[in-house]
């Protein structure tokens, strides 16, 4: 897991929470979307954070730092 210093930490809660903040405002205007334009704007919200979470999980290293630095003196293969 890849630990956030503060300034990296501090601008993915701006890059998360400012469109999600304004998706939530958008969806709880009942007189600026249509029930069709809601419906559409909740699952394109929905399936983007998935994407974005599955895409974060996947770039993670699969070993810590220290079990590469061992494997790499004792000379194995994994």
């Amino acid at each position: 897991m890849t630990s956030l210093t503060g300034r990296t930490a501090s601008f993915v809660a701006v890059a998360l929470l400012v469109p999600f903040m304004a998706a939530i405002w958008l969806m709880v205007q009942p007189t600026f979307m249509s029930r069709s334009t809601y419906t559409i704007f909740a699952a394109i919200v929905i399936a983007s954070a998935a994407i974005a979470i599955n895409a974060w999980q996947n770039a993670q290293a699969p070993t810590s730092t220290s079990e590469i630095i061992h494997d790499a003196e004792i000379g194995t293969r994994s």
